[in-house]
């Protein structure tokens, strides 16, 4: 229930805000996000993280000595901060307030958690970044060669980098006893492709949702029922469509991972209503990226590149109870102009 009444109730609140008041006071808001965030990893620091039972009751929060992974703040867990770092970076951009201070507030905090989510949303952001760019060449038709060849050359360089640097980071890491659980991970993929996860829980989680919706297509196309997945024989009849795509993509022998949760904010829609929430999602995705493809401010890159980025959140690891991706999604569709710009 809650996930098809949060996207309206987030969409309609933020577009009514941001009739009264200006980016500035927006900027406040996100900034005490962030300011509050840290705030918590000094509690995890401390071994204090009880004291966020009284805000979080569902969270299960391990010591950051011995977890994996890193701080969690006041996050269910390590990869939500990543999550929201990267929507909080993207409403920033919409705004026109990003500065260096906040990026690097917004890395640091993204940065220790230490979970391989962190490295998924870095992923997002550098792939959003190219569509934008490749999408802006295409609609003028006239680009500079150097500026094509320098935007090239720089992303096969970053992913060099990070290639041949990755084995020397996870032994600095290990060899200073900071938690690894992320790195180890992008280490795997990196090594062994997709396979390489296949008994990895946290891993086949993160896209489970996205697996379920391609299920629902091609084995229950017809289905229309608000919490399918809550259905007693809802694997049973999913089951066997979703073990193949697993399989597929992971290679295990058996069933890694079934989920009874959808992660995935658009595949809720998908899983729940089959070809119809398939239809829906796409006419909703038509309308941001027309939004966007069709700009004619200076804000068409910034819209694109924040499109671009809210499509992978749309299908990968978040919930469709996200108040965060529906806020997001009102930015973009909101008529920027009329928001007063602030200066960083």
């Amino acid at each position: 229930f809650w996930s098809y009444l949060t996207p309206l109730v987030t969409i309609l609140s933020v577009h009514f805000y941001l009739k009264f008041f200006d980016s500035e006071k927006i900027n406040s808001v996100l900034d005490w996000v962030i300011i509050i965030t840290f705030f918590g990893m000094i509690l995890n620091l401390l071994d204090l993280t009880w004291i966020m039972q009284f805000f979080v009751k569902r969270a299960i929060y391990d010591s950051v000595n011995d977890s994996a992974r890193g701080f969690s703040s006041f996050y269910p867990e390590q990869s939500r901060i990543s999550e929201q770092m990267g929507l909080i970076l993207f409403s920033y951009l919409l705004l026109g307030s990003l500065n260096k201070k906040r990026l690097f507030f917004l890395i640091l905090a993204g940065g220790l958690s230490f979970a391989a989510q962190f490295a998924v949303v870095t992923l997002e952001v550098g792939i959003s970044f190219l569509i934008a760019a490749f999408i802006i060449i295409f609609v003028k038709r006239k680009i500079s060669k150097i500026y094509l060849f320098l935007l090239i050359a720089s992303c096969v360089f970053a992913l060099l980098l990070f290639f041949y640097g990755i084995s020397t980071m996870l032994w600095l890491m290990k060899n200073t006893t900071l938690p690894t659980r992320g790195i180890e991970a992008v280490y795997i993929i990196l090594n062994n492709g997709t396979r390489g996860f296949g008994s990895d829980v946290g891993v086949v989680v993160k896209i489970s949702g996205l697996i379920a919706s391609i299920a629902t297509i091609i084995h229950t196309p017809l289905v229309f029922e608000i919490g399918a997945p809550l259905n007693p024989d809802y694997q049973s009849i999913l089951g066997p469509a979703y073990f193949k795509i697993e399989n597929f993509i992971f290679g295990n022998e058996k069933l890694v991972f079934f989920t009874y949760r959808v992660f995935s904010a658009l595949g809720n829609w998908i899983v729940d209503f089959g070809l119809i929430g398939l239809i829906l999602a796409s006419i909703f995705l038509f309308f941001l990226w027309h939004r966007s493809v069709t700009d004619k401010s200076k804000n068409k890159f910034i819209l694109l590149w924040a499109t671009g980025f809210l499509t992978f959140c749309f299908f990968i690891k978040i919930n469709a109870a996200n108040p965060s991706i529906w806020a997001l999604s009102s930015l973009i569709m909101y008529k920027l102009s009329s928001i007063k710009e602030s200066s960083p």
